[in-house]
């Protein structure tokens, strides 16, 4: 579903975003995202989120879970940093994976999980994400992202 374009702030709005509301992999909670991000998003559920999900737990992903996308705000919420791919909802923090069979995983839990297959599929979506996003940040980059993925289409290029 397309969103009216807004301005909320310095630096901050949606401008060509939408909701999301199919995708080959539901977000549990809709969030608005840039349609290059929606793009990499469908691309990344469908050629490495469910294939990995297969071959790590024998069966698909039924939604992803999400700390949201859009949120006004400079990057981590720090002062005096530049302002967050998250203020043009041109990024998205990933918390977790429901699986069709009901089981989570929980991204903060699952990376350190005793579980290898737990940890293979989390660390093979996540190195998958950065043929798809421009930065890729999971929870060995810093403490600001030891809970989630974060992935956007900034301008810059990292993959951590």
């Amino acid at each position: 579903m397309r969103l009216a374009d807004t301005r909320e702030g310095p630096g901050c709005g949606l401008t060509d975003a939408a909701r999301i509301t199919r995708a080959p992999i539901p977000l549990a909670r809709p969030v608005p995202l840039t349609c290059p991000m929606i793009a990499g998003f469908h691309l990344w559920t469908r050629e490495v989120v469910q294939p990995a999900a297969r071959r790590h737990f024998g069966t698909d992903v039924q939604s992803i879970e999400t700390f949201g996308s859009f949120a006004c705000r400079n990057r981590n919420g720090q002062p005096g940093t530049r302002i967050s791919e998250h203020a043009t909802a041109n990024a998205l923090d990933v918390s977790g994976f429901i699986l069709a069979d009901g089981r989570r995983i929980p991204v903060e839990a699952g990376w350190i999980s005793p579980y290898a297959t737990t940890r293979g599929f989390l660390r093979e979506i996540h190195k998958g994400a950065c043929r798809y996003f421009s930065v890729v940040l999971g929870p060995d980059a810093d403490r600001f992202h030891r809970n989630h993925i974060h992935v956007d289409m900034g301008p810059w290029t990292k993959c951590q």
